[in-house]
């Protein structure tokens, strides 16, 4: 991967850029993979909410070299003003949360052409890959979500037992019960309020 980013020699650091969804589910799990960039001399700037740095520093185990980018959640009508990440909303809200999160781009792309990253990463932010191809910056899809629960989410099917199976070709032991089924059923057909996207969409862009 050091050989990787605009035009970086073998032996040259990077720098990274996370944005992760602003859910502690996605946040704290990307510190553990920053840890490890940083370990190995690269410089690493995550985007988090103001608010849940502090919770953050306690994983942080080089702090010379990743450091917290704070972003403010936009207003958005309906969405509480103190809203920062996922368990702060009701399951009602969290549509608006990744709406606002949406709308923060000019910001992200202020950072992005202030720090010049060679990467970034991110997971929910489906707009981020156009970004950065448009600043000439590599894109990294890192899910946190497992393999076998993205293969549910890309099944097709217009009955809940098309679901509950799989797509084909899938392993016959691993099946959804019925209930969670039900629920990826709304997953793959809900659009977000103000997106107008279905959250599977998010995944497949």
């Amino acid at each position: 991967m050091a050989g990787s980013g605009n035009g970086t020699g073998h032996n040259d650091t990077l720098t990274i850029f996370m944005y992760p969804s602003f859910a502690m589910g996605h946040l704290s799990p990307y510190l553990p993979t920053a840890n490890k960039l940083a370990q190995r001399g690269h410089k690493v700037f995550i985007v988090v909410p103001p608010k849940v740095q502090y919770k953050l520093r306690l994983l942080n185990l080089h702090p010379d070299l990743i450091q917290f980018k704070p972003i403010s959640i936009p207003r958005v009508e309906g969405l509480p003003p103190d809203v920062e990440i996922t368990s702060d909303t009701t399951m009602r809200e969290q549509d608006l949360l990744l709406h606002a999160l949406d709308l923060t781009q000019p910001a992200i792309e202020s950072m992005l052409s202030d720090l010049k990253p060679h990467f970034v990463f991110f997971d929910f932010m489906h707009r981020l890959p156009g970004l950065a191809r448009r600043l000439k910056i590599k894109s990294v899809y890192y899910s946190l979500v497992s393999p076998a629960a993205v293969g549910f989410m890309f099944a097709e099917g217009p009955l809940v037992e098309d679901l509950m199976n799989g797509p084909p070709g899938f392993p016959t032991p691993i099946r959804l019960y019925k209930q969670a089924a039900v629920e990826l059923m709304w997953f793959n057909a809900a659009k977000g309020r103000g997106s107008g996207i279905t959250l599977r969409q998010r995944f497949m862009t």
